[in-house]
């Protein structure tokens, strides 16, 4: 490599080009030049350069300094990609839309490893409640793992103070329990309260798991406000970081939620059109439904001291069979002109 950047020489035109020893090695060389059919049969353009023929190749490894100045010099960037191994059954958690669901499918998915594994014997009754709390506790757990990975290997070297002050985890006072299991600490260790409401187990804040315990656990208190639905999800054993935020938002893209708290409507006073004769009108009636009531036509409209029509004289047309024979006869009606809908209006 030495020798052909000493041989290298610049044309006038700013190319550069190679020394003869290596032309003929080369054979994108035939490529910029005139060359006969005859050159090309004995050139290395078909068959390559000889070394290649050669039944043993001589590799060399020289490392070659380039000048930063250098006009051939191209600048490469080199990125580093980190792989990450992730359990499977973590991605199929996003596949359920309800915290119910997804726990009972894990609960009979590990029923049904029970069986094979001759662990249980086969039977056609649906999962226990036993069965779906320990499905639970293992999602939980698979989503701390993911989670916070670094932070358990820490705390089962009995290394927490490493956690630094700032993490999330040192200021819980996490532990693992019996089940690793991730747990807020503190001083409700000696009140008389049950184990999972002392100590209730940690969620990370960007999760689908969180996602789907906040949505179950606010159908449970009836769509109620942010304070009652963290309420209940601690009540229940689970402490999510950064509750409040992600209940909040949960609340605000809520359907029923967005129903339920939308503004008053208000009613506009604006002035509308009065009815008037030979209108078409269709007659209100409590008792029928809407496809079934009448067509009258207005002949008379009343005012009021407003200048409003405030009650209309209908005519509407009935018509009944008497003895195969249709027979059909008008009939004269009052309504206020609450009980009217306008359909046509006249010209």
């Amino acid at each position: 490599m030495s020798r052909v950047k000493e041989g290298i020489r610049q044309k006038k035109d700013g190319h550069y080009e190679l020394p003869l020893q290596f032309k003929k090695d080369n054979p994108a060389d035939l490529a910029s030049k005139e060359a006969s059919a005859a050159q090309l049969k004995d050139s290395c353009w078909l068959k390559g350069p000889d070394f290649l023929w050669q039944p043993n190749l001589s590799v060399k490894h020289i490392i070659v300094k380039v000048d930063d100045p250098d006009p051939e010099l191209r600048k490469a960037h080199v990125h580093t990609v980190k792989a990450e191994n992730t359990n499977p059954l973590i991605s199929r958690h996003s596949k359920f839309s309800a915290w119910s669901r997804a726990v009972k499918a894990v609960a009979r998915l590990k029923k049904c490893v029970r069986r094979r594994s001759g662990g249980q014997v086969w039977t056609d009754q649906t999962t226990n409640l036993k069965e779906r709390r320990k499905a639970e506790f293992f999602i939980i757990k698979l989503t701390q793992e993911e989670a916070f990975a670094d932070d358990i290997k820490k705390i089962k070297c009995n290394r927490a103070e490493k956690l630094g002050k700032r993490n999330k985890l040192y200021r819980l006072n996490a532990y693992l329990d019996a089940n690793n299991i991730l747990r807020v600490g503190g001083r409700l260790s000696q009140s008389a309260l049950h184990h999972d409401v002392k100590h209730p187990a940690i969620l990370p804040r960007k999760s689908h798991v969180s996602d789907l315990i906040v949505k179950y656990h606010h159908e449970r208190v009836d769509h109620q406000g942010r304070g009652m639905t963290m309420n209940e999800i601690r009540a229940n054993g689970i402490w999510i970081l950064g509750c409040g935020s992600i209940v909040s938002s949960h609340i605000y893209k809520c359907v029923p939620c967005r129903r339920y708290r939308r503004t008053t409507e208000v009613q506009l006073n604006s002035p509308s059109r009065n009815s008037q004769m030979n209108d078409i009108v269709i007659l209100k009636d409590e008792c029928t439904p809407r496809n079934e009531w009448k067509l009258a036509t207005v002949v008379e409209a009343q005012p009021g001291r407003d200048g409003m029509v405030c009650k209309l004289k209908l005519v509407l047309s009935e018509t009944s069979v008497d003895k195969g024979k249709p027979h059909t006869r008008l009939i004269n009606l009052e309504r206020p002109i609450h009980k009217i809908v306008t359909l046509v209006e006249a010209n």
